[in-house]
């Protein structure tokens, strides 16, 4: 994250990736359909939530997929949506929210899923843009994530 290793902030912090699948809702920023999505947190050596990068409706298929805001209504003719948002206090109050810079090349490859063991494995590239700062507002107002990598199961 803008050009360092992600999660230096947060030394003897961890990392959790997880991946789940969403079957569908009537609320109008659910996706009507299955679709899935990966998420990305990181907490600090207290265990306290810190930041969360979310992407949303992940193709279950190999190849490279645009990336584009988190809109306010779910279509799935969209590319897939991303979400970067940051915790304070105990890690249960909202901090920051950053949204797609939709001007640069914003990406996730999928570069394999085994549909048996529902494993999947990729990379992907983002650059996000302040949306709303907090009290506690503690990263840059652009956040650009290069060379990221992701390996986790789908539930």
């Amino acid at each position: 994250m803008n050009e360092k290793v992600w999660g230096q902030n947060y030394p003897n912090g961890f990392q959790e990736i997880r991946a789940d699948t969403f079957q569908g809702g009537n609320a109008e920023d659910q996706c009507p359909e299955e679709s899935h999505w990966i998420s990305f947190d990181w907490y600090n050596n207290k265990g306290f939530h810190r930041e969360n990068l979310i992407l949303r409706k992940i193709p279950l298929v190999v190849g490279k997929y645009k990336v584009i805001p988190n809109p306010s209504k779910c279509k799935m003719t969209d590319p897939v949506y991303a979400m970067f948002y940051t915790s304070i206090d105990d890690g249960d109050v909202l901090g920051d929210s950053y949204r797609i810079l939709s001007t640069y090349d914003n990406f996730v490859q999928v570069d394999n899923y085994d549909t048996y063991t529902k494993e999947i494995r990729g990379r992907f590239q983002l650059t996000f843009v302040i949306e709303t700062k907090s009290s506690g507002h503690v990263l840059p107002d652009t956040l650009r994530l290069t060379e990221g990598r992701f390996y986790t199961k789908i539930k």
